[in-house]
């Protein structure tokens, strides 16, 4: 991956009259991420979203559009994990708001992307998951172990819960190749697995703040939100799907199983 990395192709680079903020912007800060992005298909983008100009509007526009929300309640076939949680998919989100679909559309967070990847990201044509709305509320509500079919997740944090209240972003790099070490397979019954990763100390769990963002390689790494553990506890993201290759056109199964009614 470092090597790619040195030869990595010119991508779109955020103008200086980007909207994001300027540690964003600056290549020296652009380098440092997409090298810690490389070592762990992770890197974390604090403050992303902070800008009360930035987060506010987000804000109230997630909480808008939380009256189209489905609750879901199930165990997610292939995987065996569960989805406990309300979502809203990219079919309502292109319906009812024109303020995220230009969030999407106007190409600042593509180019970031881009820029940590260290090469050209693409749009994502699924209707469903090009962009999503989840929210996770009390007890025992979780995003259970998954990939991702597009290769790249930009998650951003509306609201996150307290320290010791659950909701980390929890998941295992390398993990097709894992399996494969393992001999199991890396999309049917997981959990076990997922164990004796957790022993060797291969499960990573991160935590974020609201105005927070990361980024995922979620089609490599398996991937979950750990259950909510207080009551009124609240973990609420707006996730944006790119891929690695262009013209990629699918209707993710499980992505219907969220995200459609």
């Amino acid at each position: 991956m470092c090597a790619e990395i040195s030869r990595a192709p010119q991508v779109a680079r955020p103008a200086r009259s980007s909207s994001l903020p300027e540690k964003f912007v600056r290549a020296s800060a652009l380098t440092r991420l997409r090298l810690a992005f490389a070592r762990q298909h992770y890197v974390a983008l604090p403050g992303l979203f902070s800008a009360p100009s930035a987060f506010a509007p987000l804000e109230a526009e997630v909480g808008r559009l939380e009256q189209f929300a489905t609750k879901k309640n199930f165990v997610m076939p292939g995987y065996n994990t569960p989805r406990v949680m309300a979502t809203v998919g990219g079919r309502a989100i292109k319906r009812e708001s024109p303020l995220l679909t230009a969030m999407y559309v106007a190409g600042d967070l593509a180019a970031l992307v881009s820029q940590i990847a260290g090469w050209q990201v693409y749009p994502c044509h699924d209707e469903n998951e090009w962009m999503v709305i989840n929210w996770l509320e009390g007890p025992g509500e979780t995003h259970g172990w998954h990939l991702d079919d597009p290769a790249y997740a930009l998650v951003i944090f509306v609201e996150a819960p307290a320290q010791g209240q659950g909701g980390q972003a929890e998941f295992i790099a390398d993990w097709r190749r894992l399996c494969g070490r393992l001999g199991e397979n890396p999309e049917c019954d997981v959990e076990a697995a997922v164990a004796v990763c957790r022993e060797l100390g291969l499960v990573h769990s991160k935590t974020h703040v609201a105005g927070d963002a990361y980024l995922l390689r979620a089609d490599h790494c398996l991937h979950r939100v750990a259950p909510l553990t207080a009551a009124g506890a609240r973990r609420v993201i707006l996730n944006l799907a790119f891929e690695a290759k262009p013209d990629t056109y699918r209707k993710g199964v499980t992505a219907a199983y969220l995200y459609e009614n």
